[in-house]
């Protein structure tokens, strides 16, 4: 018997002794506990593709040191019609408050929840936060199983949460399945009229309407096999670093995943942590070639121009919800595998009223995947662009009593059976020109490209 299976086995005794004890209270708050066994050499990605109920989730720092995977759901709170509000959040920081101190609430929103979703993003409303039924960690070689149940008023039969937890089979190794022909590739908008929007932005910076809008651009890949979004989340866990790597999956059919290099922010109780991401240049071919064109990235007046908004922005944020605040690292470079950006860190100690919902809409959307002034230059994303962003470039993550994690959505795409749709996006500032912003986009999604290579 493996370690693993060793693993299931106690989690499936405590799971049948499980007793439930707890009344919710007046306004009808439930509890839930955390039932928890240690294991050694966890296999998250095997453990995923056992995975028969949905949503299904991951989520890996940028150290790739912490992530985990979840399966099913025992509490969700989301909307189609209404975005993500304090009273939504209040009713999820209530559960947690009489539940194990652990417990996380996961998930994310739209990039603007005033527009109308199109066929792509229906599906997952204007927010989504989940409480999952089953949990695996992995920190180094140690791992942990979980399981949720509600103290007082599990919806769910013990017998199948138990049948579900015997179903799942050995740990498959991943491989691939050769190649997978692409049919078509769509963009959104066209080179002719990407051209067309740069201009008419261009035109209003010179007007004084913004001095910065960000612009994105989706391409829409068609195949020949039905995708598998776990080839994807694979190849990201070995090939990409400094990013987290996110997996979104409602259901069968439909799966949100991206490889982002960008924070929104980390809160450790009240400590709070976030970064400045904007100006970007692609990697050399050679180590002399990258060098250089760092420096020409550190020496660029336009970059560095576009990096100072994204800066100045969060500078006032953190006035407003912290008792003090100081950045750790200055107009450095991040390095990642296609691209190139500069990079300033900020870390903080909250004011005491301040939450989590308050965090993410104070900081979402930043200069970075918006623009600079921020209203101005969101009305003018909806404006120019012809498509729907959903969930690209928005907060995707987690949060608990003790600790929250966000990433900015970007890298991200979706996937549907034979189709897979990716977003990217590039700041515009006077000096922009159609062709590099263009080929930046390009570099931005070479994280999908290279891989569709070898599918």
């Amino acid at each position: 018997m493996t370690d693993f299976e060793h693993a299931r086995k106690s989690l499936r005794e405590k799971i049948g002794n499980f007793q439930k004890d707890d009344k919710p209270n007046r306004n009808g708050i439930v509890s839930i506990r955390r039932l928890t066994q240690e294991f050694s050499s966890p296999d998250i990605s095997g453990w995923l593709r056992q995975q028969s109920i949905y949503p299904r989730f991951f989520w890996s720092d940028r150290s790739v040191n912490m992530k985990w995977a979840t399966s099913g759901a025992i509490r969700c709170i989301s909307s189609d019609t209404e975005k993500f509000s304090q009273a939504a959040f209040q009713n999820m920081e209530n559960i947690l408050v009489r539940s194990d101190s652990d417990l996380r609430w996961i998930g994310g929103m739209r990039f603007q929840p005033e527009a109308s979703a199109d066929d792509i993003w229906r599906k997952m409303g204007k927010f989504r936060f989940i409480i999952p039924r089953f949990e695996i960690h992995q920190s180094g070689t140690e791992g942990l199983l979980v399981c949720n149940l509600e103290s007082s008023a599990d919806r769910s039969d013990k017998s199948d949460i138990i049948k579900h937890l015997d179903s799942w089979k050995t740990k498959k190794s991943f491989r691939l399945d050769g190649e997978n022909e692409i049919r078509s590739r769509v963009e959104v908008p066209s080179y002719d009229k990407w051209n067309q929007m740069m201009e008419n932005a261009l035109q209003s910076i010179r007007a004084d309407k913004y001095q910065k809008i960000v612009l994105a651009r989706k391409s829409s890949f068609r195949f020949k096999k039905k995708l598998d979004p776990l080839k994807f989340l694979d190849i990201f866990q070995r090939s990409y670093s400094n990013s987290f790597c996110f997996y979104f999956q409602p259901d069968r059919n439909l799966s949100f995943l991206g490889v982002t290099p960008e924070m929104l922010y980390e809160r450790r109780d009240r400590q709070i942590f976030c970064d400045a991401m904007a100006g970007t240049i692609m990697r050399g071919t050679d180590e002399d070639e990258d060098d250089l064109l760092g420096e020409d990235l550190l020496s660029s007046e336009k970059n560095i121009r576009e990096h100072r908004w994204v800066v100045q922005y969060l500078e006032n944020k953190l006035n407003d919800i912290c008792e003090d605040w100081k950045k750790t690292d200055q107009e450095t470079l991040l390095k990642l595998e296609f691209v190139q950006h500069i990079l300033t860190r900020f870390e903080g100690n909250l004011k005491s009223e301040i939450d989590d919902f308050r965090i993410i809409n104070d900081f979402h959307p930043t200069p970075a995947v918006a623009g600079f002034p921020r209203e101005e230059s969101l009305q003018n994303i909806s404006r120019l662009e012809n498509f729907d962003r959903g969930w690209y470039a928005a907060p995707i993550g987690w949060f608990s009593l003790k600790r929250a994690q966000f990433a900015v959505a970007l890298r991200s795409a979706v996937l549907q059976s034979k189709k897979l749709t990716t977003y990217a996006g590039a700041g515009i500032v006077e000096g922009s020109q159609p062709e590099k912003e263009w080929q930046e986009i390009e570099n931005k999604i070479m994280n999908y490209t290279q891989i569709l290579k070898i599918l």
